[in-house]
Order: C-alpha cells, then sequence, then structure tokens
C-alpha cells in the first residue's frame, strides 16, 4: 500500500498476499479506511465479505469470460480480462478463477487480468 494510506484494514491471502479494501470511482479507486467501514456500520470481516460477494455477482453477471490467448517468451498464456477493473480479485478466489481459466500453475495479477501459463 501507498504509505500515506496509514492503518489500512488488511487481510492476507495464501501465498501471502496482502490486500485492502477499495472502491471504485470509475477512473480511480479509493482505499476503504477502519473509518470507512465504522460509518457504515459494519465490521471489517462484513466488508471483505461483501466485497468477495461483489466479485461473485460480477462474474455471474458475465454471459461469457474475456479469454485472451497469446505466446509472452515463447510460453503461451491465458488471461482473462473484465474490463471493468476487477479481474485480478480473482486470485483471491480460486474457485471461481478455475471456473474462467481451468487449473494452471504460474499466476500474473494485473489491475485488470489474471494472466497464466499454460
Amino acid at each position: 500500500m501507498p504509505p500515506e494510506t496509514g492503518d489500512l484494514p488488511e487481510r492476507t491471502w495464501p501465498p501471502g498476499l496482502r490486500v485492502g479494501l477499495g472502491l471504485d470511482i470509475g477512473p480511480a479507486m479509493l482505499f476503504v479506511s477502519h473509518e470507512q467501514t465504522d460509518v457504515w456500520g459494519v465490521s471489517v470481516d462484513a466488508a471483505y465479505q461483501q466485497a468477495q460477494s461483489n466479485v461473485h455477482e460480477r462474474l455471474r453477471m458475465m454471459s461469457q469470460p474475456a479469454l485472451l490467448r497469446e505466446h509472452i517468451a515463447g510460453t503461451r498464456t491465458i488471461a482473462f480480462q473484465s474490463g471493468e477493473g476487477w479481474a485480478s480479485s480473482l486470485l483471491l478466489m480460486p474457485n471461481e478463477l478455475v471456473e474462467v481459466l481451468g487449473e494452471r500453475s504460474l499466476g500474473e495479477p494485473e489491475r485488470d487480468a489474471a494472466r497464466f501459463g499454460q
């Protein structure tokens, strides 16, 4: 996280990914603070559960995930792009990621992509 963000409610997902909450405000994102969850009247755990639920719902609403297949340095890759900036969130939800991409061995998060070597 950027140093000026202060003490944010973080969680760690395997294999050690530090995750924070954010609000999508179009071309940018705002970090969610402890104070904001207090204003909302929800616990940090409830905020994380809602965030995962939001990703589940966005994935469910997609008729056909946009998959990109290309070669990078001689390795065939496949990437999912949501077009809305949340695709890399699937790295925190392996069951959903496998549904979209199938089982893969090497992941690389990008802002709006979950890319895997095949």
